[in-house]
């Protein structure tokens, strides 16, 4: 294609743009390359040139442009290989792409379009709509990062005021219980004593699930708990899995709370068989369960069932208490979220269902909270039957 195809308008000066903006062009044809680097540069935006997906490369391991301009067809590496290098990069992943084609490139186009690619200059095009394709991708970037930087700064601080308090609330038990230990050993009667010693194991308890809770959170996000699931997972009947757990949880709670659990409601008949992982999967029927109690309301029964149809089974444990909003359902598996935490005391920093919902994942699971019209919370966790 000539460059004489291509116009700079004078309309606009270099002072068009207030903020300073990178942008990469890739294209082998050094002509068109060089016109639109003109272009971009007479409107106000700095220009990285390159001829190679492979020269790109090395230009974004020093750099990271606001945007890419680039050729689909070209030698050796196209531009659909420097698209998919971008995206499996976490720094480089949201760099806004535009992909120039000749009107003769269309399986190039349609290559692209599968890779999810919807921007598109046709050669040979004209400068103002360059120039407007340009503004509107950079000004979507900016939009899209001042949305993750206002929910980046909304998460910091929910972190922040989480772990401050749960790491407070403990620390002053342990500390102000050992204090007046050392000091006022001799005055002190039994039940003062007892008392004291209490409350420092259950700050110290408290401490412990917190630290237990983020070595947790780390092993999954590093990938050693998935490299534990496909070690260990295994042919399962779920509700003898079920009853073991209740078995172990059982011995970590007390017994007028654990009276409150039913015995799980099930059809005999069905082989509710599932391929799991069975400590993970026992761990967020604790979890699952230890909720249900927290929440449930103090007089409350807890309730089991489970399930099936031809292809899942599920576990479905009711509570009685106020139940989760339709609003909230979306919120309450994330990382440090509490639901109404500014207006009810609550222990624990947020993780448990995080937890939940990964190790689920990880084991092929689902987790749904349905909402009784009497009242309450239904949690169902579901699970692919295995085929006989």
């Amino acid at each position: 294609m000539h460059p004489s195809s291509f116009q700079i308008n004078g309309d606009q000066g270099q002072a068009e743009q207030k903020k300073s903006y990178r942008i990469l062009v890739v294209d082998d044809d050094l002509p068109i390359l060089s016109v639109i680097k003109d272009i971009l540069v007479h409107h106000g935006y700095e220009v990285v040139t390159s001829t190679s997906v492979d020269e790109a490369r090395q230009i974004l391991n020093s750099m990271i442009p606001d945007l890419i301009i680039s050729d689909i067809v070209m030698p050796n590496e196209d531009g659909g290989a420097l698209h998919q290098l971008l995206r499996k990069s976490h720094e480089l992943a949201q760099i806004p792409f535009i992909f120039l084609t000749g009107v003769t490139d269309s399986e190039k186009v349609r290559e692209a379009q599968e890779l999810g690619i919807d921007e598109y200059m046709f050669k040979p095009f004209d400068t103002q709509d360059l120039l407007s394709l340009v503004r509107g991708k950079l000004k979507r970037s900016e939009e899209f990062h001042g949305i993750l930087d206002h929910r980046m700064e909304s998460f910091r601080k929910r972190v922040i005021h989480t772990l401050s308090h749960e790491f407070r609330t403990p620390l002053v038990a342990v500390n102000t219980g050992t204090e007046l230990l050392r000091d006022q050993l001799d005055k002190l009667d039994r039940k003062v004593l007892f008392d004291l010693i209490e409350s420092i194991q259950h700050g110290g308890q408290r401490l412990q699930h917190l630290v237990e809770d983020f070595i947790t959170i780390q092993q999954i996000d590093s990938g050693h708990a998935e490299i534990v699931a496909k070690r260990y997972k295994k042919e399962i009947n779920f509700v003898e899995l079920l009853q073991r757990s209740m078995r172990s949880f059982e011995d970590e709670i007390a017994v007028k709370d654990f009276q409150r659990i039913s015995q799980p409601i099930f059809d005999k008949s069905i082989k509710f068989h599932i391929m799991v992982c069975e400590p993970q999967i026992s761990e967020v029927i604790h979890r699952l369960l230890s909720n249900a109690l927290k929440f449930g309301g103090r007089s409350g029964s807890i309730e089991l069932n489970i399930q099936a149809t031809s292809e899942d089974a599920s576990l479905f444990i009711r509570d009685h208490g106020q139940g989760i909003s339709a609003s909230a359902v979306n919120e309450v598996c994330g990382m440090f979220t509490q639901i109404d935490r500014e207006t009810k005391e609550q222990q624990g920093c947020g993780l448990g269902l995080a937890i939940v919902s990964k190790y689920l994942i990880l084991n092929n699971g689902f987790i749904h909270f349905h909402t009784p019209e009497d009242g309450g919370t239904i949690v169902e966790i579901k699970f692919p039957l295995v085929k006989s």
